[in-house]
């Protein structure tokens, strides 16, 4: 193992985003946020984009999030996109500034999230943030989530300036939400 003290240096580019396969295995090794000697895995879905239809897995581990993860397209709204993980042993972990948000969704339609932990730390303030960025959401459903350890809430739906409104007819389905708000 090489260690090199200082601050400021280029980074080293490795790999080639022309060549990455969805479904390849990727490593990202480091110490961030200052956990030490860390190493993640994870699964390439879309190289390029996230698009209708698609699933995301989240393998079984605790995923350090230090931004919020936004769920999106840049041009519409997102029909039946799922991000599943293996139960509650795979983990999105808060290692962001207080009062954070972990999973935006912003504009889909008929999506799936299911069997996976959102975890604020004590620290974050909303668990989902639905904004959906004048793109109407409807029927997204959450299956086997566990929620917890968050500021303000486990779910938080806003209204948009578009139409007034946010979200119809999402479903929570043997979820749990533990400390979420005062």
């Amino acid at each position: 193992v090489l260690q090199i003290g200082g601050e400021g240096f280029n980074t080293l580019p490795v790999g080639d985003p022309d060549y990455d396969v969805g479904g390849a295995t990727v490593y990202a090794i480091g110490s961030p946020l200052g956990l030490q000697n860390t190493i993640s895995a994870g699964i390439i879905s879309n190289p390029h984009r996230l698009d209708d239809g698609m699933t995301v897995y989240v393998p079984r581990g605790t995923y350090a999030v230090s931004s919020t993860l936004v769920l999106r397209h840049p041009r519409k709204r997102l029909l039946g996109v799922s991000l599943v993980g293996d139960g509650v042993d795979s983990v999105f972990l808060w290692k962001g500034p207080a009062f954070g948000r972990v999973i935006r969704l912003a504009g889909l339609a008929h999506s799936r999230f299911v069997d996976f932990a959102v975890d604020g730390a004590g620290v974050a303030a909303i668990g989902f943030w639905s904004d959906t960025e004048n793109k109407f959401q409807t029927q997204d459903r959450f299956l086997r989530l566990c929620v917890r350890n968050f500021r303000r809430a486990g779910f938080y739906s806003e209204r948009n300036d578009f139409d007034g409104t946010s979200d119809s007819e999402p479903t929570f389905e043997s979820c749990v939400f533990e400390k979420c708000g005062s």
